[in-house]
């Protein structure tokens, strides 16, 4: 009997235990940036600060990653190679070409997610949360392309 209530009370005391907020965008248990914002007004600014603080991350890891490229240039013309040099030219206009190409999806994507509240008090809301989530991807996304274990970018 002793060990029915033990299980019992176990079973109760998980269930009834506060469940982790999911966020819709990336689908992981994480804490809510915005949850002590108290009207849509302050929802809005505080959603606008994290897209903020999200673009200022993007444009440090993509200098970092113009500097790294533009090294190798650099170093390719000091070495005289010719093999090289080309490759690392060509893969440095490729990565601006990709970045204005993305800055132009970026604006797109998020008027369309906009439109789903157009009009409303949450559109500039559902603006700032799209912009933050497709700036904190394309930060991944430049990790894994250009971070290596010997080339860190943060």
């Amino acid at each position: 009997m002793a060990l029915f209530q033990f299980v019992a009370v176990l079973m109760l005391s998980l269930f009834a235990a506060p469940v982790p907020q999911m966020s819709k965008q990336s689908n992981t248990v994480e804490s809510e940036p915005c949850a002590k914002a108290m009207t849509q007004m302050d929802l809005d600014d505080c959603w606008g600060r994290q897209y903020k603080k999200a673009d200022a991350h993007l444009n440090l890891i993509y200098r970092k990653v113009l500097q790294m490229m533009e090294k190798d240039i650099a170093r390719d013309k000091f070495q005289k190679d010719a093999d090289m040099l080309p490759l690392d030219q060509t893969a440095l206009l490729d990565l601006k070409k990709t970045e204005r190409l993305w800055i132009r999806y970026r604006a797109s994507q998020c008027e369309a997610a906009q439109q789903q509240n157009a009009g409303g008090s949450m559109a500039p809301m559902t603006w700032a949360i799209c912009m933050m989530d497709v700036t904190e991807d394309r930060v991944k996304e430049l990790k894994d392309t250009y971070e290596t274990p010997d080339r860190k970018l943060e």
